[in-house]
């Protein structure tokens, strides 16, 4: 299985209103930092480059970006 096609299916598993949320995160993520990586890591879909890391999750209570990278903030 494609690291993008595990995060289809993480996506694709999730209540219909989360997996739009992060459906709309994860364009805007590749649309706003063209050339990442999209990988599976500790179960969270992440999308890496040699500069940045971002992460995002679908968790019970919130979902969640986590990003590593302050040139991007």
């Amino acid at each position: 299985m494609t690291n993008s096609v595990e995060v289809d299916a993480y996506i694709a598993a999730l209540p219909e209103e989360r997996a739009t949320v992060l459906a709309t995160l994860r364009q805007f993520i590749h649309d706003t930092v063209p050339g990442l990586t999209e990988t599976m890591s500790y179960r969270m879909p992440t999308f890496e480059s040699t500069d940045n890391v971002f992460s995002m999750a679908s968790q019970k209570n919130y979902m969640a970006l986590y990003v590593c990278g302050i040139d991007v903030l």
